[in-house]
């Protein structure tokens, strides 16, 4: 046996990547809730979940790739003790949220209000936004 024993490998998961257009945030949402409903996720955090990755794949759809086109990647990943793990990437340019979001713009605030743990980071090769629920 090779690695760390005490690793916990994710027992299931799914990796998708669409081009970032409208018709990625329907679809990336209906993988979504295939996998939530194979998992037996409970209704409610399953909400939280669609909710605050729809928001996360919305914002690259929306400001990611000003201009152009590009892609918006999804990973899905239930570990063994019962963490659900999401990862929402795009390879563009991070747009912060603006001071006042006034009737929009309120996406990173509800992803963290959403999420357990929640994470987005950014660099000149793109933003990555994290999630993390206790799902046991």
């Amino acid at each position: 046996m090779t690695g760390d024993p005490t690793a916990v490998a994710p027992v299931r998961s799914v990796q998708a990547a669409r081009t970032a257009t409208r018709d990625a945030v329907s679809g990336l949402r209906r993988l979504l809730r295939t996998w939530i409903r194979e998992d037996g996720l409970h209704p409610d955090l399953a909400e939280d979940v669609v909710l605050a990755v729809d928001e996360a794949v919305t914002n690259v759809v929306e400001h990611a790739y000003p201009g152009q086109c590009g892609e918006v990647r999804l990973r899905l990943a239930r570990s063994a003790p019962g963490e659900l793990e999401v990862t929402v990437e795009d390879d563009g340019t991070w747009r912060p949220p603006p001071e006042d979001p006034g009737f929009r713009g309120r996406g990173v605030q509800l992803i963290h209000g959403l999420a357990d743990r929640a994470r987005i980071t950014h660099s000149p090769r793109g933003t990555t936004v994290s999630m993390c629920w206790d799902a046991s």
